[in-house]
């Protein structure tokens, strides 16, 4: 792999694909039940999309798709993995396949960024300038104002590009503005209300999330090489004094 890589893209997984069919139905994904309803697992494939065609654009950069084994009934697959096998399925990545890997443990949005930076230097031999996430609008504050400056990652080299759910709601309707609101309650409640007081994720609340996004006991080797960013993974942020980036 080229040292001379800077751009990480990374596409965090949000669901399992079941390696049946082409993804665009819901019974080819293992989903929580509010993913079904704004039809996430479409966004799951254009989210891989745009990874690629922002890959495309730039020889200096590198795609991890990033996800652990989270979902038992799934078996030992990760998201990262089946988002690999149903890119490779779409024909997606001719010609590309030595500028895209898998980050294999990341078991919430916080850990598909510094998960996702740990495995660029292990590839690379470096860390990134510059960083791009296809993911959901709705999550964009979660990377932005929370998740890259805990990391003291710098803002202004982050692209974030944020795509909405469609759900079967006519725009304008009652039932779409209830939906988005609701949208956003949940968002607020069950993640940067959270993050704003554990930058981390290191608390007990953001902690049992993980464990139980964790069925297999999986664990990464990241500190083995990285002991420089040990605070990111076992501290708090006020003893994050140098970064390598």
């Amino acid at each position: 792999m080229s040292s001379n890589l800077k751009h990480l893209i990374i596409v965090p997984g949000h669901g399992i694909w079941k390696r049946t069919n082409d993804g665009s139905n819901t019974e080819d994904w293992f989903l929580e039940s509010f993913q079904v309803e704004g039809h996430d697992h479409l966004l799951f494939i254009e989210h891989i999309k745009i990874g690629i065609k922002e890959l495309q654009k730039d020889p200096e950069a590198l795609l991890l798709f990033s996800g652990g084994q989270t979902k038992k009934q799934a078996g030992p697959i990760s998201e990262a993995q089946s988002y690999y096998l149903l890119a490779e399925n779409l024909g997606l990545l001719e010609g590309l396949t030595d500028r895209i890997s898998t980050e294999e443990f990341a078991r919430d949005s916080f850990e598909n960024v510094l998960y996702s930076l740990s495995r660029f230097n292990e590839i690379v031999g470096n860390y990134p300038s510059k960083i791009t996430v296809p993911g959901f609008e709705f999550k964009r504050s979660r990377f932005l104002d929370y998740h890259f400056p805990a990391l003291k990652f710098p803002i202004e080299n982050v692209n974030y590009i944020g795509v909405d759910p469609k759900p079967d709601y006519e725009i304008g309707s009652l039932e779409h503005e209830k939906y988005f609101n609701d949208l956003s309650n949940a968002e607020n409640r069950n993640a940067l209300s959270l993050f704003a007081k554990d930058p981390f994720g290191t608390g007990e609340v953001l902690s049992t999330k993980r464990t139980k996004r964790n069925p297999f006991n999986r664990y990464h080797g990241y500190l083995h090489k990285h002991e420089i960013l040990k605070f990111f993974f076992e501290q708090d942020p006020s003893k994050v004094n140098t970064v390598p980036w």
